[in-house]
């Protein structure tokens, strides 16, 4: 039986290793929980907390091993990151001196990627100032594999399209340059010891919290196509921006659309939020229809995706096909 921690490495020295050519019997990833496994990890926690728990650290369970300590897991994250040696205010330096201690540009991609919510791989190679394109392209597979980071390219365009973005996909590593890199000399020094929640700005996580579940959605659109009841249809999935679109808006981005094989698009909203989602969501929407190319030739199918649903005054209006609450998504 052979392990790693680092898949790239696997793949590379094990199963195409020419000494071990075709003597590998069975495969094995390790991929992390899915949101009703983390649900049954953290027993007794609704809904609501463990998608927020998913959101912070992800599906790992020695992550949520140490969330799940606290009453809530809001005040067991706090403990466990902002307190001097605590688990989560090292574990960046834990990632980079294991499986990725072999090159320094793994961790300096990273980094540049946590300045930013994404990056075009020409701005990392400037980064790196390497001109090295077989170089790079190995590095971002290598991250990519390890789950650390994504690659997005708009739903219409070709995988290896000058539009096509890196972001960190790492929940963790999401979160620790959000809220304890910056403070991290204040944790190690114990500022915060005695009080650790008072190092985290509770409006600043819920706004973090509603692009975290932007990405959540992204990557389980195989879930919404599901609830949405065309996961039988074949579909391309993805965000939708554009230079011209971005050049009249810098945040214009659509969420999540699915371009279905049945010649009709679905669009999602969505909307991480404490309370019921109002008809201003209308207005927002509409804007993104403008800026659409396709709105006018195919049927566009509209579904919003929030946590806690929608008020009266949106319901009454019809104006969304379909509204996906947690209810949905935690429904096996």
């Amino acid at each position: 039986v052979l392990c790693g921690s680092s898949p790239s490495f696997m793949i590379q020295q094990v199963l195409h290793s020419k000494a071990l050519y075709n003597r590998s019997q069975h495969e094995m990833p390790l991929k992390e929980f899915s949101l009703i496994e983390s649900q049954l990890f953290l027993k007794k926690r609704s809904p609501s907390e463990v998608l927020d728990a998913h959101l912070m650290v992800g599906g790992i369970p020695e992550y949520l091993k140490w969330v799940r300590k606290g009453s809530s897991v809001f005040l067991g994250f706090c403990e466990n990151s902002f307190k001097s040696g605590s688990f989560f205010s090292h574990e960046f330096e834990r990632i980079f001196t294991s499986s990725l201690a072999g090159n320094k540009n793994y961790k300096e991609i990273v980094e540049f990627l946590a300045t930013r919510r994404f990056a075009t791989r020409n701005e990392i190679l400037k980064h790196l100032k390497t001109e090295s394109g077989g170089v790079l392209t190995t590095l971002l597979n290598d991250l990519e594999l390890c789950g650390l980071i994504t690659r997005y390219t708009p739903f219409n365009l070709a995988e290896n399209s000058l539009l096509t973005r890196y972001a960190i996909s790492d929940a963790y590593l999401q979160l620790y340059f959000k809220f304890i890199h910056p403070i991290r000399k204040d944790i190690d020094s114990g500022v915060f010891d005695k009080n650790p929640v008072s190092a985290l700005n509770r409006d600043s996580l819920n706004k973090w919290l509603g692009f975290a579940f932007e990405r959540f959605c992204r990557k389980h659109h195989r879930l919404f196509a599901k609830i949405l009841g065309f996961e039988s249809v074949q579909y391309r999935s993805g965000p939708f921006f554009s230079r011209a679109a971005q050049e009249q808006d810098s945040g214009f981005q659509m969420d999540l659309i699915f371009d279905r094989a049945d010649k009709v698009i679905t669009i999602c909203e969505i909307k991480y939020s404490q309370g019921l989602i109002g008809k201003r969501v209308i207005n927002e929407f509409e804007n993104k229809l403008a800026s659409f190319p396709l709105a006018k030739t195919r049927t566009i199918h509209r579904a919003l995706i929030t946590t806690e649903g929608a008020d009266t005054s949106l319901i009454n209006r019809g104006y969304f096909d379909r509204v996906i609450t947690l209810k949905d998504i935690f429904d096996e």
